[in-house]
């Protein structure tokens, strides 16, 4: 009796221990397959790392390696405008990031039209587009208010922030605009903004800015 009591506990060890094994070289049944969707989800959403083009292996020939990006735009060296300007179309959004904020530093010797139409693009990436609206304010670009207001504007928080604040840095002017204010207040605020713009273009230009 005792001898088949022992043979029934080692045999249910065995079982216990297979079990185990099976988990973990297959997964709990029925969640593998949740498991799954949810990594690929976290992956499509997470940002790619430094330094890392997933054009590279793709076929294509990338633009520019990221670190090289990355280097170029700490440079403030008006020769890298060329190699910026091709980075800016890179596949991976991060290397285009880079080569934005690079061409921002680059002040009145950069490309500020070209930030415009990256700005003004709503294909491309928000982080890309408030890169964009950075560098204008920071070159205080007055040409690109009217680019600037319409991304006050933009569906995205972090394009309106950058959008306000560049235009905070070309007039001076505060207006009461804050990207995550109510949308009947941010409207109010632009509104306020595009008043005040004609006199202050009109005043800067009259200035030979």
């Amino acid at each position: 009796m005792i001898e088949g009591s022992r043979r029934l506990w080692m045999l249910g060890g065995l079982v216990a221990v297979l079990a185990a094994v099976y988990v973990l070289v297959h997964g709990v049944p029925g969640l593998s397959g949740r498991d799954s969707a949810d990594a690929e989800d976290i992956e499509a959403r997470a940002p790619e790392p430094p330094g890392v083009d997933r054009s590279a292996g793709s076929g294509e020939q990338p633009a520019a390696l990221p670190r090289d990006v990355k280097e170029l735009s700490r440079q403030r060296d008006p020769r890298n405008l060329p190699k910026l300007r091709q980075a800016a179309s890179a596949k991976a959004w991060k290397t285009r990031h880079a080569a934005v904020a690079g061409i921002g530093k680059l002040a009145s010797k950069g490309a500020p039209k070209f930030l415009v139409s990256v700005l003004a693009n709503k294909a491309e990436r928000p982080e890309v587009r408030a890169a964009a609206a950075e560098s204008l304010g920071a070159m205080r670009y007055y040409d690109a208010g009217p680019a600037l207001m319409d991304a006050m504007e933009d569906g995205s928080k972090l394009v309106r922030a950058a959008a306000g604040m560049a235009m905070r840095r070309i007039t001076r002017m505060h207006c009461g605009f804050r990207a995550g204010d109510s949308a009947e207040r941010r409207r109010n605020a632009v509104q306020l903004v595009r008043k005040n713009w004609p006199p202050f273009y009109a005043f800067i230009k009259s200035k030979g800015r």
